[in-house]
């Protein structure tokens, strides 16, 4: 015979009151970064963000081509490539 089992609450309960604080200081040597497309913050090192300008000034294309493998993970192809999934998603415009 099944056991039924009854739950009560389902964990605590989600507050967005949060979201109207600013953000906290950053730790030393580190700034608060605002992806344009994901509109996601992270921390970044202060010299990391000069890299990242002169980046976007070379000639270089400004995407990877990447022939996907059976054995490829959305997971394993954003370590290699150091992006995040959710930026891989947005500029390959697939969901899921």
């Amino acid at each position: 015979p099944w056991k039924i089992q009854k739950v009560e609450r389902f964990g605590p309960s989600c507050t967005y009151s949060n979201l109207t604080k600013p953000l906290p200081p950053p730790p030393k040597g580190m700034i608060w970064d605002k992806d344009v497309d994901t509109k996601e913050w992270k921390l970044i090192n202060e010299k990391q963000d000069e890299k990242e300008e002169e980046r976007e000034e070379s000639t270089e294309p400004s995407y990877i081509k990447h022939k996907v493998l059976p054995t490829d993970t959305l997971t394993g192809i954003c370590l290699k490539y150091k992006i995040s999934a959710v930026k891989v998603r947005q500029i390959n415009r697939f969901s899921g």
